[in-house]
């Protein structure tokens, strides 16, 4: 019977869950995008999410201010400092949006994720992406716990 050091398999098994554990949380979108709005604009401009997806407006100024998008299918309502407007999009495209005194506006780009990804796959992109991403995973794990171990 071969005998098989445990620190390697230690290891080694780490490394696997390290990169399990980054690719299982790179392909979980995120729930909630914020957009902070202070008296310099709003950022990030342009914001982009995916379709589904909501976003926060948070009023960081001492104003109050209301927003609405170019198209008039949506309006914040007065947001008085602190308050937050949460929006989501369940459409791709491209949301433009300005506050009710103009001088504040963005826009947000929604993207449909089956779309994108069936554009990856006739490229090979995403396979090859996965793979490169896995790969980083093996070896930044292993780096990491061969530092850890001295």
């Amino acid at each position: 019977m071969s005998h098989v050091p445990l620190r390697s398999v230690r290891n080694g098994s780490l490394a696997l869950l390290g990169a399990a554990v980054l690719v299982v949380l790179l392909a979980l979108p995120a729930l909630a995008q914020t957009i902070t709005v202070t008296a310099d604009g709003v950022s990030p401009d342009p914001l982009t999410i995916e379709v589904g997806q909501a976003v926060d407006f948070v009023n960081e100024t001492d104003d109050e201010v209301r927003f609405f998008d170019d198209g008039e299918r949506w309006d914040s309502g007065p947001l008085a400092p602190s308050d937050v407007f949460t929006i989501t999009f369940d459409e791709p495209g491209r949301v433009t949006y300005t506050s009710d005194t103009g001088d504040l506006a963005g826009a947000i780009i929604v993207v449909d994720p089956e779309e994108q990804a069936e554009g990856m796959a006739a490229t090979g992109i995403d396979a090859a992406l996965m793979a490169m991403l896995a790969l980083g995973g093996l070896i930044g794990g292993g780096f990491l716990l061969r530092r850890s171990a001295v």
